[in-house]
């Protein structure tokens, strides 16, 4: 039989629920900014870097003309950059 493994219990919640989608990148950059977001091979990304790029790939975006509500096709691969895009859309 598997070993059963133990959750840790938070101390305190990273936020109380009421949090959109969109926003939860943005939420566990303000409160864990350091800790890992995402492991790519040898490479690791933190929530601050992660959101920040975010940000920057949606600024691009927005001065390229995209605007609330328009569409957007995308193509990528799995990865930090598809990551990075996925969420600054």
């Amino acid at each position: 039989m598997g070993r059963r493994l133990r959750h840790r219990r938070r101390s305190r919640p990273i936020y109380d629920g009421n949090v959109a989608f969109v926003d939860v990148l943005a939420v566990h950059a303000a409160t864990t900014p350091h800790k890992a977001a995402v492991i790519e091979g040898n490479s690791t990304t933190d929530f601050e870097s992660l959101n920040r790029r975010a940000n920057k790939a949606a600024n691009v975006l927005a001065g390229l003309g995209c605007d609330v509500h328009d569409r957007v096709a995308s193509m990528w691969f799995n990865s930090t950059t598809g990551f990075e895009l996925s969420h600054g859309l």
